[in-house]
């Protein structure tokens, strides 16, 4: 916990340790306990936060995320029990959901989109029972190479649980090919191949047991990045910059999470072509 709240940022952090907040909510407690506050500087260090993925915000709520809290590990244990496991929680309340009902979420850019993703998936992991495998499939695993960090944190956040990641990727261009490079071939599992698994080059899903992340991101985004990855045979700081920006762009971006044993199962019978699969 921030131990004596000195600053706007410190008092959000400090309030959002219990739990997600309305935006109204938090600004009212804010305000409450330092008083002068504007409701200027109470935005302008949301924004802040959120551009540096400290904070999630959806639907005026504010969660802290995941990926931060597990970055701060040790410093934030309380708040990572939190956060992780007490699903009546507003910000997760995907953990609710039973079986054959979603949530949908749209948001105006991949990468706002991506930031959200992240938050949740951490959360669905550590739902699942560590012997059951983490299933990703990507028409191309383009998050590691543009939020490398983020990413990263993710999937070692896997390994360290001692559990398996496999992660399909429905291309196999060349950068496609020399992303495996990130993967261990073991608890960090990864495989590109040719064939067309699904209709759509924006659709993207991962699998929990029977929790279900989708995510369709803008079209027009879906197909830059289509053509980045064929005119692209290797990431450098200029192709890096391109592809930044390409995954920045506004645009229709759609996520469900759901749970559907059914549904779940059918999709795990795609990964069992290409991995050995509990």
């Amino acid at each position: 916990m921030i131990i004596k709240p000195k600053i706007v940022e410190d008092y959000i952090l400090t309030s959002l340790q219990v739990g997600s907040k309305g935006t109204t909510e938090l600004l009212e407690e804010l305000q409450a306990v330092r008083a002068g506050t504007t409701k200027q500087a109470f935005y302008q260090t949301l924004r802040k936060l959120k551009k540096e993925e400290v904070v999630v915000v959806y639907a005026k709520r504010v969660s802290l995320s995941h990926i931060w809290i597990n970055t701060m590990a040790e410093y934030f244990n309380n708040v990572k029990r939190k956060y992780s496991f007490e699903s009546e929680k507003p910000g997760e309340d995907f953990l609710m959901l039973s079986d054959g009902e979603k949530i949908s979420y749209t948001f105006k850019d991949p990468h706002t989109t991506d930031i959200f993703w992240g938050h949740a998936f951490g959360i669905l992991v550590e739902q699942t029972q560590k012997d059951t495998p983490v299933l990703i499939y990507n028409p191309h695993e383009w998050f590691i190479i543009a939020r490398e960090e983020s990413e990263k944190t993710l999937f070692t956040n896997i390994k360290n649980r001692g559990q398996k990641l496999l992660v399909l990727i429905g291309n196999k261009n060349k950068i496609d090919i020399e992303t495996g490079k990130w993967f261990d071939g073991n608890a960090l599992q990864y495989f590109a191949t040719e064939d067309k698994l699904f209709d759509k080059n924006n659709y993207y899903v991962n699998i929990f047991d029977d929790f279900i992340i989708e995510a369709w991101i803008d079209q027009t985004t879906a197909d830059e990045i289509d053509t980045y990855y064929k005119n692209n045979e290797f990431i450098n700081e200029q192709s890096l910059k391109s592809l930044r920006e390409i995954v920045s762009k506004k645009g229709k971006n759609k996520l469900t999470i759901s749970r559907n044993k059914r549904k779940a199962e059918k999709l795990r019978s795609i990964f069992k072509k290409y991995f050995l699969v509990k």
